[in-house]
C-alpha cells in the first residue's frame, strides 16, 4: 500500500515548485576496490536517484524544486527524504510503501569513474521507487510549474511508467516544458534488449533532450546534437554532455560547443544531474516562458557545465553538490579544458 505524504515534515519546504523532478530516488553504495590484493572493498552509502539529485541540486542553487517519487518504509527511505528536505525540496507528496528503498552498487575507480553493477538485493522491478502510484500525483503542482524533469529508469517499470505518462499529460495541459535525461543503465530493466523501443517513443514527447555520448549512440547512431534534433517531434533543445569535454548543443535555430572546467575529479557519480539542476537554475532566472537563446543559452549551458564540473570534486551525488558562491567562483577564475 502506498501513502501520499500529504502530511510532510514540518520543516520541509512547502512552497509550490517550479521544477518537478519525477522518479527514483535510492541508495548509491560506492565501492572503491582497494590497491591491495585480498583486502576487501570499502563502501559507503549516499542518497541518490538522477530525478532526487536533479531536485537537491536545484534547492542548494535556490530554485524551488519539488520532487515525486516512492520510498520504502525503511531506514535507506528515511535518509534519502532527509537529504531531500534538508535541501529545501518540497516532499509533501513523497509516498511511502512496503517494497524496500533501492540500494545500487557502484563501482569506482582510481580516476573517478564509477559504473554501475546492479543491486544490493532483489531483482530490478522489486524496489519502491517502482511502485510510485498515479493516481497519487498532485495535479496543481503542473498548474505553476516551469519545467517538469524525468529519467527514463522508471519506463521499465509499470507503476512508475504509468506516472510518467500522466506527467507528461498534465505537462502538456498546463504549459510545463518537459526535460528528459537518458540516464541509461541496463541493471533497471528486467529486459534491457526492450529497453530502446520503450524509450524512443517517449522522448520524442519532450522539449528539452540530454543525453551522454554513449547514449546518443545508442539510441540515434550519431553524436551530433544538430542531428538528433530534427528525428524528435518536440523537442527544442538537444543537449549531449562529454565529462571534461564539455557539452554540445542545438537548437532549431543554433548548435554549439561549451566547454568544461579544469577540477581536481574525485568521482562522477550524479554530475550529469547537477549539470541539468544548473542549466534549470539558470533558466528559472528569467521570467520568459521560453528558452533563451544566443549567448544568454550559452551561459545558461556554462553555468551547467560548472555546477557539474564542481559535483565531481567530492564524494556522493547529493553531498557533493554545489552553493551558488561556490558555482559563481568557478565561473569568474577556473580555467576551461578542451
Amino acid at each position: 500500500m502506498v501513502h501520499p505524504r500529504a502530511d510532510a515534515d514540518a520543516d520541509a519546504v512547502t512552497r509550490d515548485p517550479q521544477v518537478i523532478c519525477l522518479g527514483e530516488a535510492l541508495v548509491d553504495r560506492i565501492v572503491t576496490p582497494l590497491a591491495s590484493a585480498g583486502a576487501a572493498a570499502p563502501w559507503v552509502d549516499y542518497p541518490g536517484g538522477a530525478p532526487a539529485n536533479v531536485a537537491t541540486a536545484l534547492g542548494k542553487l535556490g530554485t524551488v524544486a519539488g520532487f515525486l517519487g516512492c520510498l520504502g518504509q525503511d531506514p535507506p527511505g528515511d535518509a534519502v527524504l532527509a537529504a531531500l528536505v534538508a535541501a529545501g525540496v518540497n516532499c509533501q507528496w513523497v509516498q511511502r510503501c512496503t517494497a524496500p528503498t533501492r540500494v545500487v552498487l557502484v563501482q569506482r575507480n582510481a580516476q573517478g569513474d564509477r559504473q554501475f553493477v546492479g543491486f544490493s538485493q532483489g531483482h530490478a522491478a522489486d524496489f519502491a521507487d517502482g511502485a510510485l502510484e498515479a493516481r497519487a500525483l498532485p495535479e496543481p503542482w503542473f498548474e505553476q510549474a516551469r519545467y517538469l524533469v524525468m529519467g527514463t529508469l522508471g519506463l521499465a517499470t509499470p507503476g512508475l511508467g504509468q506516472s510518467m505518462e500522466q506527467a507528461l499529460v498534465w505537462a502538456r495541459r498546463y504549459g510545463v516544458m518537459t526535460v528528459i535525461d537518458v540516464n541509461w543503465r541496463s541493471p533497471f530493466w528486467p529486459r534491457p534488449d526492450q529497453a530502446r523501443d520503450r524509450i524512443l517513443p517517449f522522448i520524442h514527447a519532450v522539449d528539452i533532450l540530454k543525453l551522454n555520448q554513449e547514449e546518443a549512440d545508442w539510441l540515434f547512431h550519431t553524436q551530433a546534437a544538430s542531428q538528433i534534433l530534427p528525428t524528435l517531434d518536440r523537442a527544442q533543445l538537444v543537449l549531449i554532455t562529454g565529462g571534461a569535454a564539455g557539452c554540445w548543443y542545438a537548437t532549431p535555430t543554433s548548435e554549439g560547443h561549451v566547454p568544461s572546467f579544469a577540477v581536481p575529479c574525485l568521482e562522477t557519480t550524479g554530475a550529469g544531474d547537477a549539470f541539468l539542476a544548473g542549466l534549470l537554475h539558470a533558466l528559472c532566472q528569467s521570467p520568459e516562458p521560453t528558452l533563451p537563446e544566443g549567448e544568454r543559452l550559452v551561459r545558461a549551458i556554462r553555468y551547467a557545465n560548472a555546477t557539474g564540473a564542481l559535483t565531481t570534486t567530492q564524494a556522493g551525488a547529493m553531498a557533493a553538490q554545489p552553493r551558488p558562491e561556490a558555482v559563481d567562483n568557478l565561473l569568474h577564475t577556473g580555467g576551461f579544458l578542451g
